[in-house]
């Protein structure tokens, strides 16, 4: 008899490679394929601008119920208007912190804020390729929120992934942080 180690078939060992991954289609025709960095695919400009509106959205569904109140107990006269008023401000001002945290403190904390978790995207450090850490995120939401005060900027800031070889915003480039795809 043989005493051999039964070898196993070459699928099976590709399948085993490949379990739990999430199978990607090539780049069509004419698309160029998405950007590396160390290695590692970097998350496209479609897939930032979603999770930036997810997270958006969050910070809406969050702020929103406070502003309401608040807008109410503007409107009415008497003595609901004042915990209208009360109420509103302080749901407000939840919605608010919250909204930094997850979008600054969070995001570089862990690599992912809300948006970016359902996207599948992970904000690293270009350098160490692990999250920012929590005070470089909220350098980074901030800068994020100091350029969209201005409007061409943001809107510039926005769109400068197009360009850059590492599809970063400027806020990016201001931690030295990359965001990386699945």
């Amino acid at each position: 008899m043989d005493q051999r180690p039964e070898q196993q078939p070459e699928w099976t060992t590709q399948s085993q490679q490949t379990a739990g991954q999430v199978p990607r289609a090539a780049p069509m025709e004419g698309e160029r394929p998405l950007p590396l960095h160390q290695g590692r695919r970097l998350a496209s400009w479609g897939s930032r601008v979603v999770s930036y509106i997810i997270d958006a959205i969050f910070g809406l569904l969050l702020a929103a119920p406070g502003g309401i109140l608040l807008g109410i107990g503007e409107a009415i006269h008497g003595g609901v208007a004042g915990a209208l008023i009360a109420i509103g401000g302080v749901l407000l001002a939840i919605g608010v912190i919250v909204q930094i945290w997850q979008s600054g403190w969070r995001q570089g904390a862990l690599g992912q804020s809300w948006g970016k978790v359902i996207m599948g995207l992970r904000t690293v450090d270009a350098e160490s390729m692990r999250p920012i850490g929590g005070p470089k995120g909220l350098l980074r939401w901030l800068v994020d929120t100091v350029i969209g005060w201005f409007g061409i900027l943001w809107i510039l800031n926005y769109l400068w992934p197009l360009w850059d070889q590492r599809n970063q915003t400027w806020a990016d480039k201001a931690v030295g942080s990359v965001v990386l795809a699945r």
